[in-house]
């Protein structure tokens, strides 16, 4: 019985080997290829749902980055390494490729009473969505102002999962102390390395909270330029996770507008 139910496992995680989907990126000529999820994979994935708003989309992305580190069949950097737009592609791939090309987009209360539709979710395709072209995509950008040098460029998954944990936003959160906290956390994704005169920092050499702390302490007239690079990243970002959607009235006409993706477990629930 022991051995055949190794061998089970054996023949399951080939099954998962050979049934393995290939993600095109974005921002460079290259393709990844990973193994299917598994039920375990899945059910982690859905399980981050039940955590606050605020932790939701956090623990969505540890958990998806270490699924992805797990099932990748390239070369692992390529996970260590990915930037935060193809993160978002192969996230999307993943879902098409081992859920369903289909999607039900849960609509907002807001949305449906200013419509007046007759649904509560409008379904896509995640494939034709994915067919749109997702480049023009600057390198690093250097901002000098004042004597500081700051580098801006698109932050790895791996950057933001650290931020993620140091930058702890909870429910108990008062107005002031979240604006703080969300801001300085978007500065710190993107701004890459510090420099002024021979002294240069870069995010990798320093701890979260020191290199949070050297943003804090750089004259703003330096960040407000940095805001231009940042947008044009986000930019980006936004053509990947806001989608057209499609639904009808209760007067039976054909309404479309534009729906931000939730970039959490729901992405994956049918």
């Amino acid at each position: 019985m022991k051995q055949d139910l190794e061998k089970l496992f054996k023949e399951l995680n080939l099954i998962n080997e050979n049934l393995s989907y290939e993600v095109k990126l974005c921002t460079e000529e290259k393709t990844l290829k990973f193994k299917q999820l598994s039920t375990e994979q899945f059910n982690n994935i859905l399980s981050t749902i039940v955590e606050t708003p605020t932790s939701s989309e956090s623990s969505f992305n540890q958990c998806m980055y270490k699924i992805l580190q797990d099932n990748i069949l390239s070369e692992k950097e390529s996970i260590t390494n990915l930037n935060y737009i193809d993160y978002i592609k192969t996230v999307l791939e993943t879902r098409r490729q081992c859920i369903s090309d289909k999607l039900n987009v849960i609509l907002s209360e807001n949305e449906i009473e200013e419509r007046d539709l007759n649904t509560s979710y409008a379904t896509i395709s995640l494939l034709k969505h994915l067919e749109c072209e997702f480049s023009n995509l600057e390198g690093n950008v250097t901002i000098q102002n004042n004597g500081v040098q700051i580098n801006v460029k698109t932050p790895t998954v791996d950057k933001i999962n650290k931020i993620e944990k140091t930058v702890n936003i909870t429910e108990s959160d008062e107005s002031a102390q979240l604006i703080k906290k969300l801001f300085i956390k978007e500065l710190a994704k993107y701004i890459d390395s510090i420099s002024v005169g021979d002294s240069h920092i870069s995010f990798n050499e320093v701890s979260v909270t020191e290199f949070l702390t050297l943003i804090n302490n750089v004259p703003a007239s330096v960040i407000n330029e940095a805001f231009k690079p940042i947008e044009q990243i986000k930019q980006i970002l936004n053509k990947l996770i806001n989608v057209q959607v499609t639904c009808t009235t209760n007067n039976g006409e054909n309404v479309s507008f534009i729906k931000e993706l939730s970039l959490d477990g729901n992405l994956f629930n049918f």
